[in-house]
């Protein structure tokens, strides 16, 4: 019988509910994983945050303003002489205002756009763990995962995480020939 212990990912990488967002999706990126078990200090299980729940995320978010041509409206309407201009009116809620606001407000990368940085693994994470013990059968695993319909499984040793198994893991140990499909 071939068990979860055998095709598991053992000590998966995991990231703090505390870590940004940007923190995890940089930590998927660099390590070409899908997702991330989120652990407290005492070792809890708290979440899992993956790839989708972060571009999940990403959708609702209503996006950097790039496009201003709504706002040239803006200068065509009438004002007096001594009237201010829009651009002038809100400079003044910015103590650092200047000739690189605009330059600021452009930039997709700059802090006041960086939306990913504002937000933690903690408010976007799956709080609904699935978990087998190392000694499952990997079939049993499977069925387990179709039928939440999941592509990672947390793999415990009583109430410790030791691995995760995800669909890639299933895929490797049949192109291995542990597993015969």
């Amino acid at each position: 019988m071939v068990t979860l212990k055998d095709i598991m990912t053992a000590d998966p990488l995991t990231v703090g509910p505390e870590a940004t967002l940007r923190e995890v999706a940089d930590l998927l990126t660099a390590n070409g994983i899908s997702g991330v078990p989120v652990v407290a200090d005492s070792g809890d299980v708290l979440g899992v945050v993956s790839a989708s729940d972060v571009l999940t995320f990403t959708a609702t978010l209503p996006g950097v303003p790039v496009q201003r041509s709504d706002l040239s409206d803006w200068d065509d309407l009438p004002r007096t002489d001594d009237e201010e201009t829009p651009a002038d009116y809100f400079a003044d809620y910015w103590s650092d205002a200047g000739a690189d606001v605009v330059a600021r407000m452009n930039d997709v990368a700059s802090p006041e756009w960086d939306a990913l940085d504002e937000h933690s693994a903690a408010e976007i994470m799956s709080r609904r763990l699935q978990a087998m013990e190392q000694s499952v059968d990997v079939c049993i695993a499977a069925r387990r995962m179709v039928e939440a319909r999941i592509h990672r499984l947390l793999v415990v040793n009583g109430d410790q995480l030791v691995g995760v198994v995800t669909t890639t893991d299933f895929v490797k140990a049949i192109a291995s020939g542990a597993l015969r499909a």
